[in-house]
């Protein structure tokens, strides 16, 4: 199995692969949505299966699925029980190519404590109601890009790629001297991010030194803290659903 990345891919550089959108937990069961491409052809998900980092199960035969409209899975649709690491895994789609399996998802789903720099996580392990999803965000121009990040509820089944939940994030920069520093900017994603749709803030400090957006989606950031044109400083935040989220 190749590394779980999350990979940011702009102006459609390969065909989007069959895809897993979105996994729920529920009392130690799970449901997981996915979606395949009309142009992958095929109806049944006979030669498919899902690999993780703890284990791997084949559809059961003669599964039905309709090319470009979403759908979901449970371990009821396996032929062997599906173990899926709700503290951190890592999930690809295969196929059966004579007698190999091929790996054939891009993006993967990811989520949870996994093994740094092998595989790579950009959201906490779900809890309760919170299910972790792909975001779509593009522009005019066709360029896009996916976030994986939390939803709360979940929404298996329908809405691919689109995810409602935000959260709020706050805070203060301020120098060595425990002044306030005004006009600090955060740099958390790509400039161009903060023009797609859906649009993501830019997020500068007052006067006071305080930050405040109530628009984060809800997963880990980078964040670099950008001050008359250097870098002061940087940090990683998770940023989770119906949290007080701070940083100062």
């Amino acid at each position: 199995m190749g590394s779980c990345l999350n990979f940011h891919s702009f102006s459609n550089p390969i065909a989007t692969p069959p895809t897993i959108l979105e996994i729920y937990f529920d009392s130690g069961e799970w449901s997981m949505e996915l979606l395949i491409p009309e142009f992958y052809g095929g109806t049944n998900l006979d030669y498919f299966r899902i690999t993780g980092l703890y284990d791997t199960a084949q559809f059961l035969p003669g599964i039905e699925y309709t090319p470009g409209v979403v759908f979901y899975v449970t371990q009821a649709d396996f032929q062997t029980p599906f173990y899926i690491n709700q503290a951190g895994d890592c999930l690809f789609f295969e196929e059966q190519m004579g007698d190999e399996w091929w790996q054939i998802e891009y993006y993967g789903l990811q989520f949870g404590v996994i093994s740094y720099p092998t595989y790579y996580s950009e959201v906490s392990a779900p809890a309760g109601e919170e299910s972790v999803a792909w975001k779509k965000f593009s522009d005019s121009y066709d360029n896009y890009e996916f976030w994986t990040v939390k939803e709360l509820p979940n929404t298996i089944g329908y809405n691919p790629w689109q995810v409602t939940k935000r959260a709020v994030f706050s805070g203060y920069v301020k120098d060595e001297n425990d002044e306030p520093l005004g006009s600090a900017k955060l740099y958390y994603c790509p400039e161009s991010l903060h023009f797609y749709t859906p649009t993501v803030p830019e997020i500068f400090t007052d006067e006071n030194g305080y930050f405040y957006t109530d628009n984060m989606f809800c997963k880990k950031y980078y964040i670099r803290f950008l001050f008359e044109g250097g870098e002061i400083g940087d940090t990683v935040i998770f940023v989770e659903p119906d949290s007080a989220n701070y940083f100062e």
